[in-house]
């Protein structure tokens, strides 16, 4: 009996493969490698300033939300989005004046389109920073999806951004 099942070794070995892979599928969590963030930019600050706001573009094949954020260079880092006319603020935190509100809240990425963080618009807010950010300066900034997991991008400081 042992000899007529040997050509089907290779079939049972597949069969046990396939078996494994799906029943560790069934319950892992799901992680989305293709989850990408890009132009990641923030503009210079003045000596005095311990706030700076980061732009950037992401993108995920599934609904996805971020959860928190972090940099080494501040004390803290949170999903903002502004409202109002910040055109005569100088477009950023950085200017004068202006009627520009802050707002916490929660960025949110729909499947196949791109999640945009602009100036005048949703931002990640950096507060305590350890230092003044100067142009050209690169730091890193920890993003950690629900279902993507954790991306590290790098943010470069540009006056004009990318």
């Amino acid at each position: 009996l042992w000899s007529a099942m040997r050509p089907n070794k290779k079939l049972l070995f597949t069969a046990l493969l396939l078996l494994t892979a799906v029943t560790s599928a069934c319950g892992s969590e799901v992680k989305v490698s293709t989850l990408t963030v890009s132009e990641a930019w923030t503009r210079p600050t003045p000596e005095a300033s311990d706030v700076a706001a980061v732009y950037f573009a992401v993108t995920s094949p599934i609904a996805d939300e971020l959860v928190t954020v972090s940099s080494p260079v501040a004390s803290e880092a949170t999903v903002h989005a502004t409202e109002g006319d910040s055109s005569s603020s100088g477009g950023g935190h950085h200017g004068g004046g202006g009627s520009m509100t802050m707002h916490g809240s929660t960025l949110t990425v729909e499947p196949g389109k791109t999640a945009t963080l602009s100036p005048g618009g949703m931002h990640i807010m950096l507060d305590g920073l350890r230092q003044p950010l100067k142009e050209g300066d690169v730091f890193d900034l920890h993003l950690t999806f629900k279902k993507g997991g954790l991306v590290t991008t790098s943010v470069l400081v540009a006056l004009n951004g990318l």
